[in-house]
């Protein structure tokens, strides 16, 4: 049986990782969208921007899904 504490460790765990892959799905499909109105309008250095910003988002999630597993967040 789990104590407190690692009942709670575990827990946050997987609070963070849901968390994560959440931000993962979101920005996987907000790219898309960003994608399509970049064909769409014709807009690619205005658009431009917006993508850099959810690259970032996708890469600190997926960061943290690399880390999860490594050491206590």
């Amino acid at each position: 049986m789990e104590t407190g504490l690692e009942f709670v460790a575990n827990a946050r765990r997987q609070l963070i990782r849901l968390i994560a892959l959440t931000i993962v799905a979101s920005s996987c499909a907000a790219l898309l969208l960003i994608a399509i109105l970049m064909i769409i309008t014709g807009n690619v250095v205005g658009l431009a921007s917006y993508a850099g910003v959810v690259v970032l988002g996708l890469a600190g999630s997926l960061a943290t899904l690399a880390l999860l597993k490594r050491r206590v967040l």
